[in-house]
């Protein structure tokens, strides 16, 4: 094929001379391929690859060969490709663009969440002050300790410091309870790492002695003063009960007793109360 005359019907002049130069550079550089889209008499259009190499005889070009082949189809196939790649990166960023979102909406609840459970928290902390002040000691009536035990799980998550005395042994409240991180005494005659015996109200009294002089914001619960009562007698108990209104009196600590009314006498009762507040625990559970 020489480049003078239009080789096809529907090759313009501007076609030729387009693609005659094309030619020229690839006969320059070698073959390479060529994709141009041409226009039948019927107005349809069409794409045609073309593979010009030059053909030299002596080191003269005399002329080149062109392989022409229909590309149409594959065109075709490629456009819809990228129709369908383009697509699904508009989708793709469509739902990145909802992903971001949505993680900013949780981050947004999970801020406003967190603010609410420290306004929550700050409200609860402000009502259990109210209720339970510093140098105060307070006797909660209530059948079995199962208020004042989930009282005092809450003081210490909220960050007070807590002795506890209990009759009941401290794994069965760390466990049931939740309670981590405080000091419990476990009344029994069982000889034992933190066991007092009950009938030892001395070393009882400098245990909460010890605890009070940390100067630290606190919590003492002793439940199982009705054990107390049995082991020693209700005025020992009475005493050992003055004593550490005495020393909360004048610490950073208030005094807890879960208490069992029935276990006294009305006479008995009244001599007690005298030293404490009485609180409900009705009404203390329905804060915690």
């Amino acid at each position: 094929m020489i480049y003078k005359k239009a080789p096809y019907p529907w090759w313009t002049e501007e076609r030729l001379k387009k693609s005659s130069a094309e030619f020229k550079e690839a006969m320059r550089k070698g073959a390479r391929e060529v994709e141009e889209r041409f226009q039948r008499k019927n107005g349809e259009r069409f794409w045609v690859e073309i593979i010009p190499t030059p053909v030299k005889s002596n080191g003269e070009l005399k002329y080149y060969l062109a392989n022409w082949v229909d590309i149409t189809e594959r065109k075709r196939a490629e456009k819809a490709l990228q129709k369908a790649h383009d697509e699904l990166e508009r989708r793709v960023k469509e739902r990145t663009a909802e992903l971001v979102k949505a993680n900013e909406q949780l981050k947004q609840e999970i801020r406003e969440r967190k603010h609410a459970e420290v306004r929550v928290k700050d409200l609860e902390l402000l009502v259990l002050h109210r209720l339970f002040k510093q140098g105060k000691g307070y006797l909660l009536v209530e059948e079995k300790p199962d208020t004042g035990f989930k009282l005092f799980s809450k003081l210490i998550k909220y960050g007070f410091k807590g002795l506890l005395i209990s009759r009941v042994h401290s794994s069965h409240i760390r466990s049931e309870y939740d309670v981590t991180d405080a000091q419990i005494i476990w009344l029994t005659h069982i000889k034992g790492e933190n066991n007092i015996v009950p009938t030892n109200i001395t070393q009882l009294s400098i245990a909460v002695k010890d605890f009070s002089e940390m100067g630290v914001e606190g919590v003492i619960m002793l439940e199982g003063s009705e054990y107390l009562i049995a082991q020693n007698g209700f005025e020992v108990v009475l005493r050992f009960v003055q004593a550490m209104v005495d020393i909360v009196t004048i610490s950073k600590c208030s005094l807890i007793m879960p208490f069992d009314a029935r276990t006294l006498s009305e006479v008995e009762l009244h001599r007690l109360e005298r030293e404490v507040n009485v609180m409900n625990a009705k009404e203390v559970k329905e804060l915690i």
